[in-house]
């Protein structure tokens, strides 16, 4: 892969990080319904439309191929968001 490609996707995995915290962060605040089979079901298609949304963005990018360091920067991200949004 080309290192433009690269620099790319690892910016896009760092934002994404940070919008999934953000979002963790609002389901956990809004979506939180009484029933315990409810809110399995809620909580599995958030995480599919995550990924989903993340592998949509890495194929307009660069073709869709996925590194592992991409996670790491995506980890990354969401920490450094989790600090962001709850230091208040």
């Amino acid at each position: 892969m080309v290192l433009n490609l690269q620099i790319k996707a690892l910016i896009v995995s760092f934002i994404y990080g940070i919008i999934i915290s953000y979002l963790i962060k609002l389901q956990y605040k809004y979506l939180f319904p009484k029933k315990y089979i409810l809110q399995i079901i809620v909580d599995m298609l958030f995480v599919f439309d995550i990924f989903l949304l993340y592998f949509l963005v890495l194929k307009y990018i660069n073709n869709g191929a996925f590194h592992i360091y991409f996670l790491f920067i995506i980890i990354f991200g969401y920490v450094l968001g989790y600090k962001l949004i709850n230091r208040n």
